[in-house]
């Protein structure tokens, strides 16, 4: 019996298979046409490259002594007041059903706005729009039932300030 180089090729991929422990091959089912070459695939290993060493006697780099090291330097404490007046805004619950609560923090007395806006930034309800004192402020409002489901924005404006947080009303 005659082994064509096809078969012996089948053959030595099969052995390599079994000796992994996976028996996948059978060579009674296997056709092949006469005029179809298969040639073997051989892996190409990359020589592994190694970066060149330099061997030099190079001396390590000092600073000049009339530079100063940084741990003689020592840091100044200044502390810059926040020119903010409006800070520190949180809208609870968040949903919203049908009552607001909103915390926030004014530095100085100012004319306080708190407003409801669609998402083109259309104002739709004002909750409040008087002057307030300093200080941490909580305010609690009740929505109006014209406000439909969706998606809006809270805006608190404090003189030149304003901050917005959006709010989702069920």
């Amino acid at each position: 019996m005659v082994k064509t180089s096809t078969q012996k090729f089948i053959k030595i991929i099969c052995m390599s298979i079994m000796a992994v422990g996976i028996l996948l091959c059978s060579f009674n089912g296997f056709a092949q046409k006469s005029d179809t070459i298969i040639l073997p695939v051989k892996s190409k290993l990359k020589p592994v490259s190694r970066a060149p060493e330099i061997k030099a006697n190079i001396p390590v780099y000092k600073a000049p002594s009339q530079y100063k090291s940084f741990s003689t330097i020592t840091p100044t404490k200044t502390v810059a007041k926040s020119d903010k007046i409006l800070s520190i805004v949180k809208i609870f619950p968040n949903p919203i059903t049908d009552q607001v609560s909103i915390n926030f923090k004014l530095e100085k007395d100012v004319q306080v706005s708190i407003r409801i806006m669609d998402q083109l930034g259309n104002n739709v309800v004002t909750l409040m729009d008087e002057k307030l004192s300093a200080g941490d402020l909580t305010k609690n409002f009740r929505l109006p039932k014209k406000l439909n489901t969706g998606m809006y924005y809270l805006r608190v404006i404090a003189g030149p300030e304003s901050i917005a947080k959006r709010i989702s009303v069920l």
